[in-house]
Order: C-alpha cells, then sequence, then structure tokens
C-alpha cells in the first residue's frame, strides 16, 4: 500500500518539474540521473484508483514528455551501449510496464527486447493498442474477459495519451 502525497507536497514536485522542464529546454541538456529521477517519480506519482487527483494526471503528463524528450536527445548521440545506457536499463527494469514503455529505446535502438512480459494483458494493450471497430469482438469471451480485467486494473493510472494509444488501431511502438 502506497502512502499519498499531500497536495502541498505535489505542488512543491510539480514546481520543481516546471524548473527542469524550462531549464531542459533553455540548454541542450540531458543527464543520466535526470532520466533516471524523472522516470522514478513518473512511476510512484502516477494518478492510482485510490490517490487519483488532477494534479498527478498533470505530473505524469508533463513528465512523459519530458521523459520521451530527455531520452529521444540522450540516444542521438549514442552509437554504442555503454555503461550509461545499461544502467538506464537497470531503471527501466524496475518501473511498472506504463513507465518503462516510455524508455523502450534503450533496447529497441540495439535490437533488443524489452524486459516487459508481452504475455501479461495489459502489457500488451499499452504497447499494441485494442484497435478500434470490430477487433474485440473477433476474440472468444474469455480472451476478451481477460483484456477488460487486465485493462479496467490500469485505466485510472493512464493518461490522455496513452488512453488514445490503447484504443488505436495502430501500434503505439510503431507510431515514433
Amino acid at each position: 500500500f502506497e502512502s499519498s502525497l499531500s497536495e502541498k507536497e505535489l505542488l512543491s514536485i510539480i514546481f520543481y518539474q516546471e524548473i527542469i522542464m524550462a531549464l531542459t529546454q533553455l540548454e541542450d541538456y540531458t543527464s543520466v540521473p535526470l532520466i533516471a529521477l524523472i522516470a522514478k517519480t513518473m512511476n510512484r506519482l502516477r494518478p492510482k484508483i485510490t490517490s487519483f487527483t488532477m494534479k498527478a494526471v498533470h505530473f505524469t503528463s508533463a513528465s512523459s514528455k519530458l521523459l520521451t524528450s530527455l531520452i529521444d536527445r540522450f540516444l542521438r548521440d549514442k552509437n554504442d551501449e555503454d555503461t550509461e545506457i545499461k544502467w538506464l536499463r537497470g531503471v527501466a527494469s524496475c518501473l511498472s510496464p506504463l513507465t518503462c514503455r516510455y524508455m523502450i529505446q534503450l533496447w529497441t535502438k540495439w535490437g533488443k527486447e524489452p524486459p516487459l512480459n508481452r504475455e501479461d494483458p495489459t502489457v500488451y494493450c499499452t504497447l499494441f493498442g485494442l484497435g478500434k471497430g470490430s477487433a474485440l469482438t473477433l476474440l472468444d469471451q474469455k480472451q476478451r474477459f481477460t483484456i477488460v480485467s487486465a485493462i479496467v486494473k490500469v485505466l485510472p493510472q493512464l493518461i490522455l495519451s496513452e488512453w488514445e494509444e490503447i484504443g488505436c488501431t495502430e501500434a503505439p511502438q510503431d507510431k515514433k
């Protein structure tokens, strides 16, 4: 069971997040510890069914954009798997699949498989989407029940862009 942050604590974190976002836009700055900090904080403060607030949604949404930008910038000049890549992979491996998916490029850039259990319906749906229209009706009742049960658990944790990706027909990982 996770303890909830007070609104004041969350506002303080959002304040520092906005400072980091401003600084990273002014400078072409990326640091491995900063990427790890943003990822771990995003993972911890993601909205939960028991502690849902719009501030947490705002924080997670902004963090997802910042994390994506930092990872893209970090990997732009990387041609070899070095110790920084391996260290960040270790950090990402300890995160929830919803947060780890923002760091998948740490594996895919070098043709490696990320540490996500593709058999888990939640992971599968966040990576490949549910499809639109009649896609779900093609599944048998048991498969639909499994997918719906998994997705219901994760829906309160999603931000709008993640909702859109899960409901798409194109695989979210293929859009980039």
